[in-house]
């Protein structure tokens, strides 16, 4: 998946830098900080190297614009 963002062009690469995307829920934990949400698909670093989080599902449970969306797809 690295491999995948990292092939992507500045203007996709921008809106995935940027805090927009959800999925998932913080329940029963502790001692683990506050729940990271929204979050940015990459973490802004130059390609290939950072992290990078995504899942599929997370398009459909995002509230997001046609500028994330189109650039997580």
């Amino acid at each position: 998946m690295e491999r995948a963002f990292s092939l992507a062009r500045p203007p996709s690469r921008s809106p995935l830098a940027e805090s927009a995307y959800h999925y998932g829920t913080f329940f029963d934990l502790f001692s683990v900080g506050e729940e990271y949400k929204p979050f940015p698909i990459l973490d802004g670093s130059d390609p290939g190297n950072g992290f990078v989080r995504y899942t599929a599902k997370m398009l459909e449970r995002s509230r997001l614009g046609q500028a994330h969306a189109e650039a997580a797809r």
